[in-house]
């Protein structure tokens, strides 16, 4: 993908998301990991990712607001994925998530290319093996 696709998708994903949560100047503002009642587990997942992510040069928000209310926790507009970080996933919640951010009837669920799925209980209770295992995991 040439830097010209990677800017359009970019834009793509920032429209398709709710209104306060979009524009250039709002993503950079926005630096940080956003807490959402999260457990202390689930909160260092997601601020593993977000770290490693924006160490990559993505542009990234987390608990970024999406159509209906929704909020995902995990959203790199560089490669269009969102990153949800679930406990004990089961099959109903992950048909339930990937047909609500993804719907196709939604500007997000079109611009939107998938969901991983992170499970904070597979994951080492050590910061420094948790870093490490999630830079393993993301890098593709």
């Amino acid at each position: 993908m040439n830097k010209k696709d990677v800017e359009r998708r970019r834009q793509k994903i920032k429209s398709a998301v709710s209104p306060e949560n979009r524009g250039n100047g709002y993503w950079r503002e926005q630096r940080g990991v956003k807490r959402h009642g999260d457990n202390w587990k689930h909160f260092l997942v997601k601020a593993a990712v977000f770290q490693f992510l924006s160490d990559q040069g993505h542009e990234v928000l987390t608990e970024v607001e999406i159509h209906e209310g929704y909020k995902v926790d995990v959203l790199d507009a560089e490669t269009a994925l969102i990153y949800e970080i679930e406990t004990s996933l089961t099959k109903k919640t992950r048909r339930s998530k990937l047909t609500r951010y993804l719907d196709p009837d939604t500007d997000f669920g079109r611009a939107v290319e998938d969901i991983v799925f992170i499970d904070p209980t597979e994951l080492p209770d050590d910061i420094q093996e948790l870093k490490e295992e999630i830079e393993a995991y993301l890098t593709y």
